[in-house]
């Protein structure tokens, strides 16, 4: 995705806010004060997108990941141990400056969350791939963004799936393709975002452009702001409908 492309979905986003916003645990329909406050982060975002793009250059090799980290040639990630184990060392050090580019190569189980620090510009391309959860992975997220995370399906093809939750947002994500699903039907006394397959906290901003979210709970939970432009959101359950608590479903 170069600058062009993504400044143009930025903006297409900004003159679509109306399709649906939710602001921090709004109850009521959108003010005009929220809707000020929206446009003001879109603008913020659209600034963040032109200052990481300002200077794209990227580390030429980084040792157990193959590729250059560059549009052209990304870093590839092939679920390996010795691959899985040089994206942490990696994430765990200074970030670069200006965009990284990733791409899962193949059919993948993570043994842990995929965290992306704060500081961190990553754009990931799902490459038609199916991303899972590890066993050890029941009660964590699988994606746990605090950075700036791109997340793209150049195949449009991929599905991820985890137990209680794809994708833990603090930071800005902006999710332009994939197939996302949770298996885990949430127990009704739970809060509502234990079993979210997008969760959005109070500091993050959520922008789905694309996808499809399929959900055995809940679908999106938002504490901050996010914008839902496209794609689709199902849920095969709500918070009633847990067997365990020997409840009727819905």
């Amino acid at each position: 995705m170069n600058k062009q492309k993504l400044l143009a979905l930025l903006l297409g986003v900004a003159t679509a806010i109306s399709v649906m916003v939710f602001p921090a645990a709004a109850e009521e329909p959108t003010s005009p004060a929220d809707t000020q406050t929206i446009e003001q982060k879109m603008a913020e975002l659209e600034a963040d997108a032109n200052a990481a793009f300002a200077n794209p250059a990227a580390p030429a090799a980084f040792d157990g990941l193959v590729g250059e980290g560059t549009e052209e040639n990304p870093y590839q990630i092939t679920g390996e141990p010795a691959n899985l184990m040089a994206l942490e060392t990696f994430f765990s050090g200074t970030a670069p400056d200006g965009v990284v580019y990733m791409k899962v190569t193949q059919g993948l189980t993570l043994p842990q969350s995929l965290q992306i620090p704060a500081g961190f510009s990553v754009v990931l391309d799902l490459n038609g791939q199916t991303v899972s959860a590890g066993a050890a992975m029941e009660n964590s997220n699988l994606l746990h963004n605090l950075g700036n995370l791109t997340v793209t399906d150049s195949q449009g093809t991929a599905v991820v799936t985890a137990y209680f939750r794809v994708l833990y947002n603090e930071g800005i994500c902006i999710i332009d393709g994939g197939t996302y699903r949770t298996t885990n039907i949430g127990m009704f006394e739970s809060p509502y975002y234990t079993s979210t397959a997008l969760l959005n906290r109070a500091t993050g901003t959520l922008i789905f452009l694309d996808g499809t979210v399929q959900a055995a709970s809940y679908g999106v939970a938002n504490l901050g702001n996010t914008v839902l432009k496209g794609g689709a959101i199902t849920s095969t359950s709500c918070s009633y409908c847990s067997s365990a608590a020997g409840l009727p479903s819905c």
